[in-house]
């Protein structure tokens, strides 16, 4: 990947390195406001410098700004010249005279979320009321006021102080407000790169690199638009060097796994094992999902790790387990109904394991073996593992008593929790090359359900 400080927009004095330089001094909040300061420009000098972008920047963005029927009001490029836009970055509003002549006013709030946040309304509490705007544009008697957010949405009470002061200067004003997410208009800009629209080369250059800018900043800036080479790459190396990274591949597999949920009526509870892995259980019902509760039913789980995206049906816990492994060893209609579920479904495997929950290190995982959808262990496999849970307890209860510190490889131990679990997997390779990787693991999801509704019937 080319080094990112090479991008038009992207600079070297961040707060990360501020706060390498001086770790006794990390000014709280400071990495945040430096990233919003630095998007606003970039985004500044893209509509400044992309005439032809900005015409079609406004007319999406206020395309339902006016209600009135007459055909000279239906777009606000009727009546707003466009010509000769004025741009401004970080102005008060009360020491701005120009604005005083304003007759309409147009606000846009631009966020991950497009929305308002109740999260940054929390975080005004208490914090001095400013006037000062993020940017704005001036289009003859027109002022569109831009105030974007890099984090969640916007603050309900900001805008609110906007709209008292143009209410104060001129109650004639009536200010208009409009929401728009940075996926959107990561989307709306990557639609005219890949269209290749008539620009100058100037023109095309700028967009080129902001849209590389925003992808630079990560999955809340884009959306989800799958996974590269180099995801797979940090969570290899762990990613303790990396943590930007680290949290946009967490970003990455939530909003996957939320638009999957969304999409069937589901919900779902991140899990984060370690730096090398990341998780989500979803699930039905929102408490069953829950830590506390995600033992008690068998519950989908998405995976990803340095080789492979996965999806599976986790039975875990103590009690669960046992009572899966009882039927495993006993019941050949059960073990018969599971092969007749899993016959049109590609790639399923039997997973067991067990997982580790360790004192410094939270949950992890060590594979034990892998069985195949159709050749199900004969009994004596799970009489074996049966004896080996009681085995397991056993000594865990007897060093906890003893006060004895239990250890597997080198970790301190504090409980053990068995797991088998159905697991379709993608290998890194497959990821990177699959177009539309969410609709894929969608579809998995979907041909597995009739599976989890059968176990959680019968186990």
């Amino acid at each position: 990947m080319e080094d990112k400080h090479l991008n038009l927009f992207y600079c070297y004095e961040r707060a990360e390195e501020k706060s390498r330089k001086n770790k006794n001094k990390v000014i709280k909040g400071y990495e945040e406001i430096s990233l919003e300061n630095n998007v606003t420009r970039a985004f500044i000098i893209l509509l400044k410098h992309c005439p032809k972008l900005l015409k079609k920047f406004l007319n999406k963005s206020f395309k339902n700004y006016y209600s009135a029927p007459e055909k000279e009001e239906s777009s606000i490029l009727r009546e707003i010249e466009i010509n000769n836009p004025e741009f401004f970055i970080q102005e008060r509003l009360d020491s701005f005279e120009k604005i005083k002549k304003c007759k309409k006013v147009l606000i846009l709030g631009i966020s991950p979320e497009g929305k308002y946040s109740n999260v940054n309304e929390l975080q005004d509490e208490g914090r001095q009321e400013s006037s000062i705007f993020d940017a704005g544009i001036f289009l003859n008697d027109t002022f569109i006021l831009i105030e974007n957010k890099t984090v969640g949405g916007q603050n309900k009470r900001q805008i609110e102080r906007y709209v008292e002061y143009f209410k104060s200067i001129d109650k004639g004003i009536k200010p208009q407000i409009f929401f728009l997410k940075w996926s959107d208009f990561y989307g709306f800009l990557e639609n005219i790169c890949l269209a290749n629209e008539p620009a100058d080369e100037k023109e095309k250059f700028i967009r080129e690199e902001f849209k590389n800018f925003l992808k630079i900043q990560g999955v809340k800036m884009t959306g989800f638009k799958g996974y590269c080479g180099e995801d797979f790459d940090v969570l290899y190396c762990s990613g303790k060097e990396r943590p930007k990274e680290i949290e946009n591949i967490r970003g990455k597999i939530n909003e996957m796994a939320n638009l999957i949920a969304k999409d069937l009526g589901l919900h779902t509870d991140p899990r984060n094992f370690d730096g090398r892995e990341f998780g989500i259980v979803i699930g039905e019902k929102e408490q069953e999902i829950e830590a506390r509760n995600a033992v008690k039913y068998p519950n989908f789980y998405l995976g990803l790790n340095s080789e492979n995206l996965y999806l599976q049906i986790t039975i875990e816990g103590l009690a669960l387990s046992e009572r899966f492994i009882r039927k495993m060893q006993e019941d050949e209609s059960f073990r018969q109904d599971i092969r007749d579920k899993l016959k049109n479904i590609d790639k399923v495997k039997l997973v067991c394991a067990e997982k580790f929950l360790s004192r410094n290190q939270g949950n992890k995982w060590f594979i034990e073996e892998i069985l195949s959808k159709t050749t199900f262990p004969k009994q004596d496999f799970w009489q074996n593992k049966k004896q080996e849970m009681e085995n397991r307890r056993e000594k865990t209860a007897a060093y906890q008593k003893a006060g004895i510190k239990f250890t597997s490889q080198g970790v301190e131990i504090q409980s053990i929790f068995p797991v088998f679990a159905f697991r379709v997997s993608f290998n890194r390779y497959q990821v990177e090359k699959e177009k539309n990787i969410k609709k894929k693991i969608k579809k998995v999801l979907k041909s597995l359900i009739p599976l989890q509704n059968f176990l959680r019937e019968n186990i």
